[in-house]
């Protein structure tokens, strides 16, 4: 049985990822149309799409397979071997890189403000009851 504090990281952690990926399915676009010559635009905006459709169609349906052979936790590692092989596959075979704000500064004081700001946020909500947090284990 895991504590609340743990749990709570998990759970920051679980939103900080499904925020970054948010942004890059919202932004790969762009990223396409930048880093690519355009001759090769419509080929890979083309396999992206079959991708995000064949990843719609075959996801539900493998997911039950797998849940239903290996248990539910095989789902997790299916996903987990899946992005481990896109992180290869992209450091590995991406060329270029593309750069939106070329020689613009990361700001690092504003983005540790806001993150602590979005924190601090959360436990305040958390603390006022306006977020609960499900007791863990069996009831007994």
């Amino acid at each position: 049985m895991r504590n609340s504090l743990v749990n709570e990281i998990i759970d920051c952690l679980q939103g900080d990822a499904g925020g970054r990926l948010r942004h890059e399915f919202q932004y790969k676009h762009c990223y396409f149309d930048s880093s690519l010559p355009p001759s090769d635009r419509g080929k890979v905006l083309g396999i992206n799409t079959a991708a995000v459709y064949t990843g719609l169609s075959l996801g539900p349906v493998l997911g039950g397979i797998l849940n239903r052979r290996l248990g539910w936790e095989s789902i997790f590692y299916f996903v987990f071997l899946i992005g481990v092989t896109v992180l290869f596959l992209t450091a590995t075979k991406l060329k270029g890189e593309w750069v939106g704000a070329k020689g613009e500064r990361y700001d690092k004081t504003g983005a540790f403000l806001y993150m602590a700001g979005m924190v601090a946020w959360y436990f305040a909500s958390l603390a006022r009851g306006n977020i609960s947090i499900p007791e863990s284990g069996a009831k007994k």
